[in-house]
């Protein structure tokens, strides 16, 4: 029953925001999105979802229009159409980097937070070296250093990111190691 009120409260607390709404909004909208073109892509009016169709009747770009609501491109390309057939590769990268900076960045400040003493301060010495120099920049090096492929940019963001998760699964592994219901004495 407690557990059924946490859950009534914490729905209160996000649908009274309207950002939260608006924003899951969006997020669902993305997702149904890349399924659709993924799986039925027809559906959207999209032939081939790995094929932008190029039309050269006009080599203008066309204001939007009803028969293309965004518009095209100087290679007649429907713009609409792109960007939905964009969005699974988008979903894809995004999960990837996401899952994997996670990972890492969650094992690095589990293991420096329970183990501490020198390994720890080197650890989170290397975390701040990653946090020393600004993101853009460190990206733009690693990408730079690896090519330009999709590949490569996950990597760099990868590489930008993992420091953040360190950070905080190691402030949550000491403040847990802190706590009166773990014996001190095992973990050191």
């Amino acid at each position: 029953m407690e557990k059924y009120k946490e859950f009534k409260n914490s729905m209160k607390i996000f649908f009274s925001e309207p950002s939260a709404i608006i924003g899951s909004a969006i997020f669902m909208i993305y997702i149904i999105d890349a399924l659709l073109v993924q799986f039925t892509p027809w559906i959207l009016g999209i032939k081939n979802p790995n094929v932008l169709q190029e039309n050269f009747v006009n080599p203008i770009p066309q204001p939007p229009s009803l028969q293309h609501p965004l518009g095209t491109t100087a290679s007649g390309i429907d713009l609409l159409n792109a960007i939905e057939a964009a969005i699974r590769v988008d979903l894809y990268y995004s999960l990837i980097i996401v899952f994997t900076v996670a990972i890492i960045g969650t094992l690095i400040g589990l293991i420096s937070g329970y183990i501490g003493g020198l390994f720890d301060d080197i650890l989170m010495r290397i975390t701040d070296i990653f946090f020393a120099i600004p993101y853009l920049l460190l990206a733009i090096a690693v990408g730079f250093a690896l090519g330009r492929t999709f590949e490569s940019m996950a990597v760099a963001l990868i590489v930008v990111w993992w420091p953040l998760y360190a950070r905080y699964a190691r402030g949550q592994t000491l403040s847990i190691k802190r706590t009166p219901f773990i014996d001190v004495r095992k973990l050191e």
